[in-house]
């Protein structure tokens, strides 16, 4: 978010041709160089990493530049005088009442409403009056707040190019269609739902969910194809049709990295939940559904240069042929869950630079084709699939027999059947295996005797 805003805002130097891949690269550079300055600090909770400011750094730093950036927390929004020489404005949501007197507003480049911790000061709907006023800024983040709709005012706001709004936000109006600087669009979760007429920008930015309840959805991304990061796509359990999957047009998004095909909807208002209900039972009584599902999985079909792919809650049975054909050449990481009718699995040894492969719930699936070099494999997850008898490959052996030349991690989890695993190559540090009975004297026989430091059989799972 900070690259983001550092480029929107224009501190990152470059003329027009410069693309914004390279000047994130330039962006992420510069903070590289204040961490290795210290001035920011690395904090790692769970699996998501921080960046802090020293106390003191901090204050020196709000001290110096108190004339063009201002911070209004709750503790000082009755007191505050704000420069008009200020250009960069965090406020907290309870204090925005008082910005509505204040003329400065038509001069802010970056305007951040933080969540005030009065659950009284919560805002729900953005004052028009006080968007007409923000007609310079170029960064704007509701993420602070619980919005439903974006004001139609939003399409006077010319100069935007980094738009940020939470996840609570359920349209967008059609004014939106005038954002033509408009580069990053961020939303943790989305469910608009708009009508065809609204145009999207070629140097568009997006890491958000698309809902996929209507035809028109997915008709909404054929014109989207610089998006660049992460998509999401759920609800395609309502999908017609092969040809509707097509409007989409993924193969076109050549710079997505991360795609996420999900049958299943995610969470709805509770007001919409009886009409999704509706439709899905409609759409099921229209259509045989694993034989749909398979069409509708092919015409999604990615662009080549994917990345990370995760198909979750797919009901067909059969793999699509852009997956059985491994067109998918620059795939690192591949996560398949909860698709429970799905027998026919690809044969994934052949994908050459695949690192992560996870398959989870797949209880229909008996044998995996675990032929193939596996070149680049050093995770591997099985996890619930209890139908699942083995690893096939054509020569079985003791040993890796040339395979996962560079696999570390095995997992199998909840696999009550599984007589014969992947191969057990030199290369591993870390095995665990949990709920596996057809394995456990097997394994604990060949792998008692090895140090704990060279390979980690983690027996106390059984």
């Amino acid at each position: 978010m900070l690259v983001k805003m550092w480029i929107a805002d224009g501190f990152i130097s470059g003329d027009d041709s410069s693309s914004c891949t390279s000047m994130e690269e330039t962006a992420r550079g510069y903070l590289n160089d204040l961490l290795a300055r210290s001035l920011l600090q690395p904090v790692q909770d769970g699996d998501k990493t921080y960046y802090v400011v020293h106390e003191q750094i901090h204050s020196m730093i709000r001290s110096v530049s108190a004339s063009y950036f201002r911070m209004i927390q709750p503790n000082y929004c009755a007191a505050a005088k704000i420069p008009h020489t200020v250009r960069h404005l965090s406020v907290t949501t309870g204090c925005v009442a008082r910005l509505k007197k204040l003329s400065l507003l038509k001069r802010l480049r970056t305007f951040i409403l933080l969540r005030d911790p009065d659950p009284s000061a919560v805002v729900t709907a953005i004052d028009e009056d006080l968007l007409k006023e923000l007609e310079g800024v170029r960064v704007l983040d509701f993420t602070g707040t619980d919005i439903e709709h974006v004001p139609s005012e939003i399409g006077n706001l010319i100069h935007l190019r980094c738009l940020a709004l939470p996840q609570t936000v359920q349209a967008f109006p059609e004014e939106f269609s005038k954002l033509f600087h408009l580069q990053t669009l961020i939303r943790s979760e989305s469910k608009y739902d708009q009508t065809d007429e609204v145009h999207y920008h070629t140097g568009l930015d997006v890491a958000f969910t698309l809902n996929a309840r209507n035809r028109t959805s997915l008709r909404q991304l054929k014109r989207m194809n610089s998006l660049r990061g992460s998509l999401i796509i759920t609800g395609l359990s309502l999908v017609a049709s092969k040809e509707d999957a097509q409007k989409a047009q993924l193969n076109s998004k050549k710079s997505v990295r991360v795609l996420t095909l999900e049958w299943e909807a995610k969470q709805f208002a509770t007001e919409s939940f009886l009409e999704y209900m509706w439709e899905a039972m409609a759409s099921q009584a229209r259509r045989p559904t694993s034989a749909t599902d398979l069409e509708v999985l092919e015409g999604l079909q990615p662009y080549t240069g994917l990345q990370m792919l995760h198909i979750k809650g797919y009901r067909g049975i059969s793999s699509p042929s852009w997956l059985l054909n491994n067109c998918l050449s620059q795939l690192t990481h591949l996560h398949i869950t909860n698709c429970r009718n799905w027998n026919d699995l690809p044969r994934f040894g052949d994908l050459p630079l695949l690192n992560h492969l996870e398959i989870t719930d797949l209880e229909s699936v008996t044998e995996i084709d675990g032929c193939g070099p596996f070149k680049s494999l050093e995770t591997l997850v099985l996890s619930d699939m209890t139908s699942l008898e083995e690893w096939w490959t054509a020569a079985r052996a003791t040993d890796s027999g040339g395979l996962f030349t560079a696999l570390k991690k095995i997992e199998i989890f909840n696999c009550p059947i599984l007589k014969l695993p992947p191969p057990f190559p030199p290369t591993l540090e870390l095995l665990r295996i949990c709920n596996c009975p057809e394995l456990r004297d097997k394994v604990r026989k060949r792998y008692r005797g090895v140090p704990q430091p060279i390979l980690d059989v983690d027996f106390l799972m059984w």
